[in-house]
């Protein structure tokens, strides 16, 4: 997250090797709220602390609509015990997102490892990729101090 605690910053990406590519630039800021990472990062907080860390204007959503917070809310919960969270693209129209987190011994998420999938790839490989993340984050978690 970045220093201000508001946005992520996508800091590494293995582009597919279709012809077709979803990609985003590295170093781009994305408000918390527009990600599937986000529910994950936030999910060891209260809602005062959440609410507290995420400004109101980054639940205004690309399309104009303002994100409900108390779905919100409820997002992050569900993440938090699944450890998993995955939904369709709130910035386009044909991709899904899954996110499963990499925790500190503490238990905190304090990175999520991702992947974003057209939304038929995603309902044909639904299952696999929410249970190759949860068992990659798994992983991860194990070789931090």
């Amino acid at each position: 997250m970045h220093a201000r605690r508001q946005q992520i910053y996508r800091s590494l990406q293995r582009e597919g090797s279709r012809p077709f590519r979803i990609s985003a630039d590295i170093g781009a800021r994305t408000p918390i709220p527009w990600t599937a990472s986000g529910r994950l990062l936030l999910g060891s907080l209260s809602d005062q602390e959440i609410f507290d860390l995420v400004p109101p204007e980054n639940f205004a959503m690309p399309d104009g609509h303002r994100l409900d917070t108390e779905t919100y809310l409820t997002q992050i919960r569900r993440a938090h015990l699944e450890r998993v969270f995955s939904f369709d693209s709130i910035v386009d129209t044909f991709t899904h997102c899954f996110a499963a987190p990499v925790y500190d011994r503490k238990g905190t998420c304090i990175a999520p490892v991702c992947i974003v999938a057209l939304k038929a790839d995603a309902v044909e490989n639904y299952d696999n990729y929410r249970t190759t993340l949860i068992e990659a984050g798994l992983k991860l978690s194990q070789f931090l101090p």
